[in-house]
């Protein structure tokens, strides 16, 4: 088995020490005298394009110096060539060129010591990825253990934490039942309320549950709903008691109303004859009618006092009938009588009206002739000045389209007539035509 000891000490080797010791302290750690497989990438040397070994990177020192610079600024800063001439256009191409033949010479300078500075740091990047990867390979299988474990772990942790929460909830929860047990009675009767005391007072109401540590909270719900359904069970029997008065107080208010009705019937009969005291015959016969038709029997211990009412109404009633009747006939003699007389002066007045509409008719008919007449006379005037309209409209537009047809001729005409004083008086007398 290997010992993460000899690890550590291989590792602070390797971050610390120089070469040599690093192959010593990895070689001392194999614990039995075995090969190692070494492969060949970290101790290689970097190498330039050409294959030769990169020793050392001296500091880039460019052909041209400061003073090189200066002195060229101080000669062609602000010079100006006379290139409009052979001679100082050949001076500029030979000035430009020398530039450039100089910016050449410090690039190939900078990129032949460049070079080997690339290849350098290609083959360190090169063995760090190399490294990396390799010990990339070496933690991997490491993580996997770690992780796998610690979600073991992990998992575990979580399982007795959600167990110990729903246990908690639980038992709140039941303790939350008690609690809020007296409030399902605020309106429960008494007995119910009693029967619910009896049944948490017994000595087992708190041994149906394993309580645990809550059995306290437990006993305290216990002991605060006794005393609560306690208060609730003397509110439920006053309530019981007021419901007891008052439906003996309703009882004894229907008996009253009862025969308040009874009475109020009994004065309806008395009060019928004032219903009719204006009526017709036919109207109080209805009323009689009605009368008869009433049961004493309805009134129950009332029976008496109703026949009474209803004999003393019915002779009171047959006397108005009596008397109804005898008006009614008087006044029908009467009407018979005034329609007579209304049917006399009617046809005087019938003989009158004739007379009169007949007169209003005649002259109404002599009106509509006269006004026919002028309306006839009107539309015929109307007629004819249309017609005059109508010839002057059909004119007026023959005459246009007649002088439209020679204007267009005239200005086909004028392309044909040569400049001149025709040419000018068709031009004319387009423009005046045109409107222009």
């Amino acid at each position: 088995m290997t010992n993460m000891s000899d690890v550590s000490e291989v590792i602070d080797a390797a971050s610390h020490a120089d070469t040599n010791e690093l192959v010593t302290t990895a070689l001392a750690r194999v614990t039995e005298p075995a090969e190692l497989k070494i492969t060949q990438h970290l101790d290689v040397p970097a190498t330039a394009a050409g294959g030769e070994i990169i020793e050392a990177i001296k500091p880039l020192q460019f052909p041209v110096r400061d003073v090189h610079i200066a002195a060229l600024h101080s000669f062609l800063d602000g010079i100006q060539f006379a290139v409009a001439t052979p001679d100082g256009m050949k001076e500029a191409k030979g000035a430009y060129s020398n530039l450039t033949k100089l910016k050449k010479l410090v690039e190939e300078t900078y990129t032949t010591w460049n070079t080997p500075i690339r290849d350098l740091q290609e083959d360190a990047r090169n063995k760090r990825d190399y490294v990396i990867a390799e010990v990339d390979a070496m933690r991997a299988p490491i993580k996997e253990q770690i992780d796998a474990q610690t979600a073991i772990e992990t998992a575990e942790r979580n399982k007795k934490a959600k167990e110990e929460s729903q246990r908690i909830e639980a038992h709140v929860a039941a303790v939350k039942v008690l609690t809020d047990m007296p409030t399902q009675y605020l309106s429960a009767s008494s007995e119910t309320i009693e029967q619910v005391i009896a049944e948490i007072s017994s000595i087992d109401s708190l041994s149906r549950r394993d309580w645990q540590e809550y059995l306290p909270a437990a006993t305290d719900a216990i002991r605060t709903n006794i005393a609560t359904l306690n208060q609730h069970l003397e509110n439920a029997k006053a309530r019981e008691e007021v419901a007891r008065m008052r439906a003996a107080q309703d009882e004894a208010d229907r008996e009253n109303e009862r025969k308040a009705a009874l009475r109020e019937r009994i004065h309806n009969i008395e009060l019928a004859p004032t219903t009719v005291a204006d009526a017709t015959s036919e109207a109080i016969q209805k009323k009689l009618n009605r009368l008869e038709q009433t049961d004493p029997s309805t009134f129950e211990e009332m029976a008496a006092e109703a026949t009474a009412a209803i004999e003393n109404t019915r002779n009171v009633l047959q006397t108005m009938l009596d008397a109804a009747l005898k008006n009614e006939s008087a006044a029908r003699q009467a009407a018979e009588d005034a329609a007579e007389l209304a049917a006399l002066r009617a046809e005087k007045a019938q003989r009158e009206q004739a007379a009169a509409t007949a007169a209003e008719n005649a002259a109404r008919e002599q009106r509509e002739a006269t006004e026919r007449k002028e309306r006839e006379d009107r539309e015929e005037a109307e007629r004819i000045e249309r017609e005059k309209q109508e010839a002057a409209r059909v004119a007026r537009e023959r005459a246009e389209a007649v002088a439209e047809t020679l204007l267009a001729l005239l200005i086909e005409a004028r392309a044909h007539v040569p400049a001149g004083d025709l040419a000018d008086r068709i031009d004319t007398a387009v423009a005046s035509a045109q409107g222009e």
